[in-house]
């Protein structure tokens, strides 16, 4: 497990304004699955989680923090949280870890790496990053 961390921690993700990039270290060209999602999307990301709709969750996917969102609020997270989750699965296979191991981890990373104010769920509830 601690393996897993540094290897996710060092090389693995990297959170950009766009939401999820991935690189592999031992890898030139990342697959499909973990190409960064389109530039417009860290844009739209960036204003849902400045305005309070979206936050990011302690299993590093995207919720919405209030019930009501905008419907292409909910559409971009739900399109951020399956490109994350393929991206997750494929680190877990090639790790032989848990893709909950691996959601774990790149929760508590995106969580850290949110800006003040914005929307955090370590699993209690929502509550602002100071």
């Amino acid at each position: 497990m601690q393996r897993l961390f540094a290897l996710l921690a060092c090389s693995w993700l990297t959170v950009a304004s766009f939401g999820l990039t991935s690189a592999l270290a031992s890898s030139t060209t990342a697959p499909a699955a973990l190409q960064p999602v389109q530039h417009h999307s860290g844009t739209q990301l960036d204003a849902a989680k400045q305005a309070g709709h979206l936050g990011e969750r302690f299993d590093g996917l995207l919720g919405a923090v209030h019930p009501s969102v905008p419907s292409h609020v909910a559409a971009l997270m739900e399109r951020i949280n399956s490109e994350r989750l393929a991206a997750y699965r494929q680190i877990a296979s090639q790790n032989n870890a848990s893709v909950q191991a691996v959601q774990t981890m790149a929760g508590r990373m995106l969580m850290e790496r949110s800006a003040p104010g914005t929307w955090v769920n370590e699993g209690r509830g929502w509550v602002q990053r100071r």
